[in-house]
């Protein structure tokens, strides 16, 4: 990537505009401008311009060592990462940040393995130092009524996942394809539906998954603008980066989960609810785990 290729802002208010068109008109850019202050975004732009000079993993692991952010973790099952070291293989993760758990991933993976690729959406995908570990595409935003869905969109995106495996890349799932929301009658952060477009991809692979979850959640005021303005919580995702700061956020790296556990497994239902299973079991907490097509339900972690 040339030094012309480096964008210094993650997000404009053009992006603004491509994501609702009403930041398109006069007011919207006044009010996008605006919301882009309250929001965090101009601090993150101004991170990304500190950053811009670097590249892949040592961007991610100076993102989340500069002031503005100030997040640090701790890693449990690390002995599992000295099996990432060869060969081909794929990581799902939890989503509960948006943000913060991608830098992580690749600040982690990406230092044992610089080949490594992570499928993300397009708001993600705007970090012009990470673009050689992005796979970007487009989320279905489907909890809001007004939002249309083009599937065509992410075919591009799909052809080049093919290709990056093909080549013998390893990669990176968020099998969820969002940011989790907040149950208000259970009282605990939720994991959205893992998609059956992800569960498809890890299935056909054939190739040992690696779990890799992240423990913690995002702010209440986040929660709320997902269960009801979805749209806003999307805009939100930079403030969510910003203000953890002082954080240590808890990763859990679960041994691989082979082909030969999961090749008696013939239909997408059952698999998709092994691989949740043994992913989300690696988590300390009791937490509200997805399910395939169906509602989530309370699991106990082991003790």
């Amino acid at each position: 990537m040339s030094r012309d290729d480096i964008r210094n802002d993650i997000l404009s208010i053009e992006d603004l505009g491509e994501m609702v068109p009403f930041f398109r008109t006069g007011v919207g850019r006044g009010v996008g401008r605006r919301l882009m202050r309250i929001l965090g975004v101009n601090s993150l732009n101004r991170l990304n311009a500190d950053l811009c000079h670097l590249s892949g993993p040592e961007y991610a692991a100076a993102a989340l060592r500069h002031p503005s952010v100030d997040v640090t973790y701790r890693v449990h099952g690390e002995e599992n990462l000295d099996l990432m070291r060869e060969g081909q293989f794929l990581t799902v993760s939890n989503h509960p940040f948006g943000g913060i758990d991608g830098l992580i991933l690749v600040d982690i993976v990406g230092h044992i393995r610089p080949d490594y690729k992570v499928l993300v959406n397009s708001v993600l995908s705007h970090i012009s130092s990470l673009e050689q570990m992005w796979v970007p595409v487009v989320p279905n935003r489907e909890s809001d009524p007004r939002y249309v869905h083009d599937p065509s969109v992410n075919v591009k995106s799909l052809r080049a996942l093919a290709r990056e495996f093909q080549a013998g890349y390893p990669f990176g799932l968020f099998p969820a394809g969002g940011v989790g929301r907040f149950s208000l009658r259970r009282g605990l952060p939720v994991e959205s539906p893992w998609k059956n477009s992800s569960l498809r991809i890890l299935r056909r692979a054939s190739r040992p998954i690696f779990p890799i979850m992240f423990d913690g959640h995002n702010s209440g005021l986040f929660y709320y603008m997902k269960n009801h303005i979805p749209i806003v919580s999307d805009l939100m995702l930079p403030r969510e980066i910003l203000n953890k700061q002082g954080k240590v956020i808890d990763v859990y790296v679960g041994k691989p989960i082979l082909p030969s556990e999961t090749e008696q497994l013939t239909d997408l239902r059952s698999y998709g609810t092994y691989l949740i299973e043994r992913s989300m079991s690696l988590l300390p907490r009791a937490m509200y785990q997805p399910q395939v097509g169906a509602k989530a339900v309370l699991v106990d972690r082991k003790s």
